[in-house]
């Protein structure tokens, strides 16, 4: 089962220099996203920010924001939510296909 995070980014704040340019010349912007255990001021918990290099995080470069969301689903209470217990893993059963199809 995934997860699904809403969230804005804000374009005044994107550093042009981070973009970069594929072969097919589609602009690409690297970003980070962080799912925190607790909410910020405004009722967030995900923040998302420019990926930093090696170098940046050796240094410990300032992080730039460019925006913040929510887990929409399935839905969290981070009020109640003990993350002191670990994570149960979810089994998931896969049928076996006896088609003979080539994939």
């Amino acid at each position: 089962m995934g997860t699904i995070i809403g969230a804005s980014i804000c374009l005044d704040q994107i550093d042009e220099s981070k973009v970069t340019i594929a072969q097919n010349g589609k602009r690409y912007l690297n970003i980070s996203i962080v799912v925190n255990d607790k909410l910020d001021k405004y009722g967030k918990h995900v923040e998302l920010s420019h990926s930093q290099t090696k170098e940046e995080r050796d240094s410990k470069a300032k992080k730039k924001y460019l925006g913040s969301g929510n887990q929409i689903w399935p839905k969290v209470n981070l009020e109640s939510w003990d993350n002191s217990q670990p994570v149960q893993p979810v089994q998931i059963a896969v049928a076996k296909n006896d088609n003979d199809l080539p994939f």
